[in-house]
């Protein structure tokens, strides 16, 4: 469970029991007051994936909760949901089978010239080990993400750690549904997206420190009108969460992105 308050210039963010975070924005600085029984790991997956990208995007970058590869027929893909909806299963299916990864979770957006810009993140996927056993095979090196989850995160040994992160054009963005909704077994169902649903959806799975910030609230509004205004492709994608049902994903995807 995460916490945000703000004290005079300072932001915080509390995970009970395991860190305080103090952001100075004015300095650029973050302090860390941790738990005594938190672990390194822990410290570092909490500010990577949850403290950085809401700094950032306190300061207007355009952030996202989503996972992102680009295919093998170079269409860039998004892929957006709540913890636990598939994103990094997903992604991580793309990229054992030819995709490039470019982000499991957290996903910079900036509009350039051509279109709407996908910026590279640290390279690493988060999974459960099923997921991992299923989609990589066993005996596969991993590390700890952080001591109170099972999820382990992948040491990916080819891609894009070795070259230069350059920004890539975001031709698509698969709004995942609920896993909780029923789908009917064996089928995967693309639909358009669109509307002020698809818009709120959007805006709820954006970084931000502050969501009382009612000026960078409307500015991170305006990016993701940008979106819809942009050559970004939007789509709502159902599918039953099985591993048996991920080479259908991959493959009806990438039939909507040709």
């Amino acid at each position: 469970i995460l916490s945000a308050g703000r004290c005079k210039s300072n932001y915080w963010l509390r995970f009970p029991q395991l860190v305080d975070f103090e952001i100075n924005l004015d300095e650029q600085t973050i302090t860390a007051y941790r738990h005594i029984c938190t672990s390194d790991a822990t410290v570092r997956h909490l500010l990577l994936d949850q403290v950085i990208p809401r700094m950032l995007g306190q300061q207007g970058k355009f952030i996202l909760h989503a996972g992102a590869v680009t295919l093998a027929n170079g269409k860039t893909a998004a892929f957006i949901g709540q913890s636990g909806w598939g994103k990094s299963t997903l992604v991580s299916s793309f990229q054992q089978h030819g995709a490039e990864l470019i982000t499991d979770d957290c996903l910079l957006i900036e509009q350039g010239n051509g279109g709407m810009l996908a910026i590279p993140n640290y390279y690493g996927i988060r999974l459960f080990e099923d997921s991992i056993n299923v989609i990589h095979g066993e005996q596969q090196d991993t590390n700890d993400v952080a001591h109170y989850t099972s999820k382990r995160r992948l040491i990916l040994s080819k891609g894009r750690k070795d070259k230069v992160a350059v920004p890539l054009q975001l031709d698509a963005i698969f709004f995942l549904s609920d896993p909780r909704v029923e789908s009917k077994p064996d089928e995967v169902k693309i639909t358009t997206a669109g509307g002020m649903d698809a818009m709120m959806t959007l805006l709820a799975q954006t970084f931000v420190l502050d969501v009382t910030d009612t000026s960078l609230m409307a500015r991170q509004f305006k990016n993701c009108g940008k979106i819809f205004d942009s050559k970004v492709s939007c789509f709502q994608l159902q599918y039953e969460r099985d591993h048996n049902m991920l080479a259908d994903v991959r493959n009806i995807i990438e039939s909507a992105l040709e």
